[in-house]
């Protein structure tokens, strides 16, 4: 009589921790789920214009004295501004790791001009959001 109330009580205590185990599981997996950031909606102004495109040559070759390329070192992107000012108006983005020209740097060196080379784009952002890129580390990671 004992043993097989000891059972009884084993089996609803069991039955009590699978139920609760498998209820964190499936709420541990649908949290994770709603945590994951969404994509980055593409505006209007940020997609490429047909005809504005430029090929790769003309584009290496097309630098003006003064600019550089450089590249997107925030992870969530970068918002271009009309003017080097926090408050001006946004005029698009630029992704994580998206290639830049840069064509002129603030008076406080705190903001650049930058324009993206496949769109009619042009904007300034932080300079510590950018970081140039080393023409012959460029040209030895194309070769390998």
């Amino acid at each position: 009589m004992f043993l097989n109330l000891v059972k009884f009580l084993l089996g609803i205590i069991l039955g009590i921790s699978l139920l609760l185990g498998a209820s964190a599981g499936v709420a541990y997996y649908f949290l994770n789920r709603l945590t994951v950031s969404p994509s980055k909606p593409i505006f209007a102004e940020e997609k490429p214009k047909p005809g504005n495109k430029k090929s790769a040559a003309s584009q290496k070759d097309g630098l003006k004295p003064g600019t550089y390329k450089a590249k997107v070192t925030w992870s969530k992107g970068v918002r271009l501004r009309e003017k080097p000012e926090q408050d001006a108006e946004r005029v698009g983005s630029v992704g994580h790791e998206q290639e830049v020209i840069v064509l002129a740097t603030s008076d406080d060196k705190e903001w650049l001009q930058v324009q993206v080379p496949d769109a009619d784009l042009k904007g300034w952002t932080r300079a510590t959001n950018v970081e140039k890129i080393d023409p012959s580390k460029q040209q030895a990671e194309k070769n390998n």
